[in-house]
């Protein structure tokens, strides 16, 4: 799973932006290991308030490339 990378706070909000230990994941189609990174993107969480304050998760994701050929799935998200 992931781990949290930065936390910023303010009297309004906390941010916590978190990211996978591992580079590397299993296509969910053939199952074979890919480290083979296709792009990055951010997926934002809004989370009830704490404390008063508006809690925001941000996930840094990784989608890769499946390194085996005859996969019908060429591309995937890493998944917790």
């Amino acid at each position: 799973m992931g781990r949290g990378r930065r936390i910023q706070q303010s009297k309004e909000a906390i941010s916590i932006n978190c990211r996978f230990r591992s580079t590397g994941a299993k296509c969910p189609e053939c199952r074979k290991a890919s480290r083979r990174l296709h792009r990055r993107y951010e997926r934002r969480l809004a989370d009830l308030l704490w404390q008063g304050r508006t809690v925001m998760i941000i996930l840094n994701i990784r989608r890769l490339r499946c390194s085996n050929k005859k996969c019908r799935r060429r591309i995937f998200a890493k998944r917790g």
